[in-house]
C-alpha cells in the first residue's frame, strides 16, 4: 500500500468519480457523489476515508456495514483493517460511463478523500495513459487486439519470435511464442490471450486453464 502515499509526494494527475451504496447501480450516473480522486497505480486496493464512507451510506438512507479484518500488505509486513463496499462510476474517455462495486479499504493516509487503485482498472478491463508533463489522464476500454500485442511484446522481450494467429490442430491460437536454449534445444509455447473481468473472472480463469491443460495439440499448420 505504499504506492498510495507515493501518489500524492508525485503529484500523481486526480479523476472525477461518483460514489453510491451497493444496489444503486441505476441512478449511480445522476445521483451518485461526485468526489475527486487520486489514481494510482502502485496501489493494488481503492482507499477511502472513513468520513466520507460513512457520509455516502448516510445520505442513502443505507446502514453502515464495514468488511471487517482485511489483511493489506504494508512496508515490512502486513496489518489487518476494514474495507466497505461501494460502487464506483467514472466516466471513460469516448463519453461512456462504466461502474463496479468495489471493496474500498478505510485508511486515513495524505491522500484528500478518496485513492483509486488497480482494483477498479482491472475489475471493469480499462486502459489508462498519464499525460505527466500536464498531469491529466485518460481511460478507455482495454481491447482484446491491445491486450494480444502487450503479451506478444512480452514475449519478445524475453528473446522469443512470436507469430500470430496461427492454426494449430484444426484450431485458430492467438500467439505462437519460439525461441531457442542456450542448449539449443527449441521451445514452442501456443498462447491464449483472454480479457476476463467482473465478479466471476477468476472462476472464468480456472475453467479456461482446466481446459486448456487438457488440450493436446499437432503441430502449428
Amino acid at each position: 500500500m505504499h504506492g498510495a502515499y507515493a501518489a500524492m509526494k508525485n503529484q500523481w494527475p486526480s479523476i472525477d468519480v461518483r460514489l453510491g451504496v451497493p444496489g444503486s447501480e441505476r441512478e449511480i450516473a445522476t445521483r451518485g457523489q461526485l468526489v475527486n480522486a487520486v489514481l494510482d497505480t502502485g496501489s493494488s486496493m481503492t482507499c477511502i476515508k472513513e468520513a466520507l464512507a460513512r457520509q455516502i451510506y448516510s445520505s442513502s438512507g443505507s446502514a453502515y456495514t464495514p468488511i471487517w479484518n482485511v489483511p493489506i500488505a504494508v512496508p515490512g509486513g502486513s496489518l489487518e483493517t476494514h474495507a466497505v463496499p461501494l460502487l464506483i462510476a467514472l466516466d471513460l474517455e469516448d463519453g461512456e460511463a462504466v461502474h463496479s462495486l468495489i471493496n474500498c479499504v478505510i485508511m486515513e493516509g495524505s491522500f484528500s478523500q478518496l485513492l483509486i487503485g488497480n482494483d477498479i482498472l482491472s475489475n471493469l478491463a480499462l486502459d489508462l495513459k498519464i499525460d505527466y508533463k500536464n498531469r491529466t489522464l485518460s481511460l478507455k476500454r482495454y481491447t482484446w487486439d491491445r491486450f494480444e500485442d502487450d503479451v506478444a511484446s512480452a514475449y519478445r522481450a524475453l528473446g522469443a519470435t512470436v507469430s500470430r494467429n496461427l492454426n494449430l490442430a484444426g484450431f485458430q491460437i492467438d500467439l505462437l511464442a519460439q525461441e531457442e536454449t542456450q542448449s539449443k534445444q527449441k521451445l514452442r509455447l501456443a498462447v491464449e490471450c483472454k480479457i476476463l473481468q467482473g465478479p466471476n473472472r477468476e472462476s472464468n480463469r480456472q475453467r479456461f486453464c482446466t481446459g486448456s491443460c487438457n488440450t493436446q495439440a499437432s503441430e502449428p499448420s
